[in-house]
């Protein structure tokens, strides 16, 4: 061999070298760089999950919501079914006081002829009717409202779980967002 071509040899050996050199800074700045998006991708897996623990826990927290607005429910239809057994009470005391009506009526008749001497008989009638109607007239006037603020803590509990449902909506969006990304991922 001659000197040349040992020479034309040692400058391939050399150029091929340099090029080697350069691949392998090429390949460390690669590596570098999926260390650093490992690093990253480690870090925001490590946020989903404190997110995902956090939509955990509010969920806990509907379900319980949710559960007290069942009891509630529940109550409302106790006090329902009890307002509703007042008012046939008073159906009854009302028909009671319809055959009293309807007796006092026919004894009218007999008061007519019998007025100078029944006059008393016939104020303390009247004053028992008036007391009937002022006994039975507070009641209703306390079933209704008693009936009022059932309504007002109804539309409460209503807006409640309107607010609720509206909160799990936004969960189950950011929820499939989620997992959209970590899927695309």
């Amino acid at each position: 061999m001659t000197l040349e071509q040992i020479g034309k040899i040692l400058l391939d050996m050399q150029q091929h070298d340099q090029k080697r050199d350069e691949l392998l800074l090429k390949l460390d700045k690669r590596m570098d760089n999926l260390e650093e998006n490992f690093a990253e991708m480690k870090a925001e897996f490590a946020e989903m999950k404190a997110e995902f623990e956090g939509i955990k826990v509010e969920f806990a927290e509907m379900k319980t919501e949710f559960a007290e607005m069942k009891t509630e429910f529940a109550e409302m239809k106790t006090e329902f079914a009890e307002m509703k057994a007042e008012f046939a009470e008073m159906k009854a005391d009302f028909e009671g006081i319809k055959v009293d009506f309807a007796e006092i009526k026919t004894d009218f008749v007999g008061i007519k002829e019998k007025f100078s001497e029944l006059s008393e008989e016939t104020r303390r009638i009247s004053g028992c009717v008036a007391v009937i109607e002022q006994v039975h007239g507070d009641k209703i006037q306390a079933i209704y409202e008693g009936f009022k603020g059932n309504l007002s803590k109804f539309d409460s509990v209503e807006k409640r779980f309107l607010s609720n449902e509206e909160r799990l909506d936004n969960h189950t969006f950011r929820i499939i967002n989620l997992e959209s990304q970590v899927a695309n991922q």
